[in-house]
């Protein structure tokens, strides 16, 4: 669960190349990565797995809010009219909630540890995707085409997003997106 109280200033990386016409912007945060669960009208308030994502999402909505209007005065960053493209990389460690299940013997039962091995990477992106809402852009309908996304990282835990206005991805563009954070996680320590 993400306690902004414990965020640092420096847990969201904003890089704005928004100043020409194929505008990109990148996201960089170091924090774990929640996967959207399946929900349903009933399981809305009833399902613990469905509370806690929505918890962990308002959270992060609002970090990256704050994190966003200190570079742009007003949000979304990107106009409802405007195609964009997109690309993910997800960093998660084997780790069990705050709240986990213990065993009789006094240890955390094994089936609540999870790292980014265990979940699908079409949930974590649609999770982020949704975050983004309103800040970012208007509303992800606008996202018409995807870049690279990779979950593999087990070490630390961490996102990266990569939005671009209006066009396929260009290979070019490799060194200078989600891979950037492979970079940047290496100089954190926490």
């Amino acid at each position: 669960m993400v306690d902004i109280k414990n965020l640092k200033e420096n847990d969201i990386q904003i890089i704005d190349e928004t100043h020409d016409y194929s505008a990109h912007l990148r996201i960089n945060m170091r924090i774990r990565p929640q996967p959207k669960p399946r929900e349903t009208q009933k399981t809305r308030f009833v399902n613990k797995r469905v509370r806690d994502y929505r918890k962990w999402a308002n959270n992060v909505s609002e970090l990256l809010k704050v994190a966003l209007l200190a570079h742009f005065k007003d949000l979304p960053v990107f106009h409802k009219d405007i195609q964009l493209g997109i690309a993910f990389g997800f960093g998660a460690k084997k780790e069990a909630p705050a709240d986990a299940r213990i065993t009789k013997k006094g240890k955390v039962d094994k089936r609540q540890i999870k790292g980014i091995d265990d979940w699908d990477m079409s949930n974590l992106i649609k999770g982020i995707e949704d975050i983004m809402n309103g800040t970012v852009y208007h509303d992800d309908k606008q996202i018409r085409w995807y870049g690279p996304c990779f979950a593999e990282d087990m070490t630390s835990n961490w996102i990266s997003i990569h939005v671009w206005r209006g066009k396929r991805w260009d290979d070019k563009w490799d060194k200078k997106t989600v891979y950037s954070i492979l970079q940047w996680k290496d100089s954190y320590k926490k």
